[in-house]
């Protein structure tokens, strides 16, 4: 019953890393805590495997609220899982096109840009470009760092616009 146990067992099937724990972590997306669900999308996202990416999805989409935690960690499990799915709703979060509530795109879109990076060749680079002059700053630096790290070749000129940035 105790939520601290919950979130340490999530972890823990996570970081050990078998996949085979995945519907152990999956189950927990539904639990009462929203810790607990932060942590289990954490815990997904070790795991590395798109096959959870559904999954992942599918608690994205429940009306119920999340945190700020919660969305973060759903990005960048999004993130750490790739496949089509995955680049999918990160594509439409960071896009602005997506049919999942307003608020918790704006939960996840910070995280959703930072975390990209890890799409390789599957990331959503064009949906990032805008950011890059982004009057929010985190967003731009977010863009930024993720757009640098992935050498984009589009977004060359906004990378040298950004070197003079405040």
């Amino acid at each position: 019953p105790d939520p601290l146990v919950r979130r340490t067992a999530v972890v823990a099937v996570g970081r050990i890393g078998d996949r085979r724990g995945a519907p152990l972590i999956v189950e927990a997306l539904g639990d009462r805590d929203q810790n607990v669900v932060a942590d289990a999308f954490f815990a997904l996202g070790l795991l590395a495997d798109s096959n959870n990416a559904a999954a992942i999805i599918a608690r994205l989409r429940q009306p119920d609220s999340l945190d700020a935690a919660a969305a973060g960690e759903a990005s960048a499990a999004l993130a750490r899982s790739g496949g089509s799915a995955a680049v999918a709703m990160l594509t439409e979060v960071i896009g602005g096109r997506t049919s999942l509530p307003a608020a918790r795109r704006d939960l996840m879109l910070p995280t959703a840009l930072l975390e990209s990076w890890k799409l390789a060749a599957q990331a959503p680079v064009a949906a990032m470009l805008p950011f890059l002059t982004n009057p929010n700053d985190d967003l731009r630096w977010r863009a930024t760092y993720t757009l640098a790290r992935l050498k984009a070749p589009t977004a060359g000129n906004g990378l040298l616009r950004s070197a003079r940035d405040k």
